[in-house]
């Protein structure tokens, strides 16, 4: 049966007059303006440019959503234009392996720097085509913004914060837990201070999350150049940060170490072309003596992080400029 119907196929296409043959073969061969359709539908960004000159040729739409710049302005520009300083050498050494194959895939996310200044991590590979002694190479990329933050989460050990690096709240359950069981060994005050970054939704809302993540990573920078060497910076969650100071001489001095915070995360922060300002409030909860010398149970770490949390909300209410309040943690 198949040869049968294979049989009748070819004698159908013998058949055929050359004129209609020919026009088949012309409409199989797709227009530029059909091409570009196609190109501008996937969503990998594709990029044109000529192998040794390295300016760009042509472009698809994906690319100039992706970069954040227009086909015109892109058609300007060559290609080191767009390759962040740290993956330079890597797309060099995939153009380099173009001159012996016709395709290279680089090795490793190439990081594209953006109109803003920001960067896109791609899956890159490039290729090399010759037509009537000419050559042109493209560039293809895939986004690859989720792929290297899972990688980066799989790197980054249970105990930490993925975005600063600081210890998650588990370091601090633990390490409350060992500060405050000193039975019979008191040594000093313990205070935890509970940190909440004002104003920072609108860098969120009007710079965007990568904003906000940077603002994130040099605000825990800070914090932990304010505190005393032992003292423990956590970030809780979303923009709060908890520090647990073990070891105070007296409560004036966790009034100290709140105000260098408050003073500290006021400083402008820059970011590309602009600065972003922002300030901090602080609810600080200060545990007795008593119970820096005994063993605190969870039941009391609640205590102690429901306090502070009074305190911030108390420190707030009293002006989004930077403030702190400090609470015992058996007072009502």
């Amino acid at each position: 049966m198949l040869e049968k119907v294979t049989d009748g196929a070819a004698q159908s296409c013998s058949t055929r007059s050359p004129r209609v043959a020919r026009r088949t073969d012309d409409a199989s061969v797709p227009s530029p303006k059909m091409m570009r359709a196609v190109l501008n539908l996937t969503s990998d960004l594709i990029l044109f440019f000529d192998p040794e000159l390295l300016r760009f040729i042509d472009v698809n739409e994906t690319a100039c959503t992706a970069l954040g710049y227009s086909r015109r302005e892109l058609l300007a520009m060559e290609l080191a234009e767009i390759i962040a300083p740290e993956s330079r050498e890597l797309v060099a050494s995939g153009l380099c392996r173009l001159e012996l194959e016709p395709v290279a895939t680089i090795d490793g996310f190439v990081a594209l720097q953006r109109r803003d200044s920001s960067e896109l991590p791609i899956e890159a590979t490039v290729r090399r085509f010759e037509r009537k002694r000419q050559s042109t190479a493209v560039l293809v990329g895939r986004d690859a913004t989720e792929r290297k933050c899972l990688e980066h989460l799989s790197t980054v050990p249970a105990h930490l914060d993925p975005l600063t690096g600081l210890p998650n709240r588990t370091v601090l359950e633990t390490r409350l837990q060992a500060a405050t069981s000193r039975a019979g060994k008191p040594s000093g005050r313990l205070a935890l201070l509970l940190v909440d970054l004002n104003h920072f939704k609108q860098v969120n809302d009007h710079r965007g999350h990568l904003a906000g993540d940077a603002v994130l990573k040099i605000v825990a920078e800070r914090l932990a150049n304010c505190v005393r060497s032992g003292d423990l910076v956590v970030r809780y969650g979303g923009d709060e940060f908890v520090i647990l100071a073990d070891g105070l001489v007296d409560v004036q001095e966790a009034g100290g170490l709140a105000q260098r915070i408050v003073t500290s995360v006021s400083q402008p922060i820059s970011l590309a072309d602009h600065e972003v300002h922002i300030s901090a409030s602080v609810g600080i909860a200060i545990a007795s003596s008593e119970e820096s010398g005994s063993r605190v149970s969870r039941t009391s770490f609640s205590a102690l992080m429901a306090r502070a949390d009074e305190g911030m909300y108390q420190a707030k209410a009293a002006g989004r400029h930077g403030n702190y309040v400090i609470l015992d943690a058996h007072e009502g």
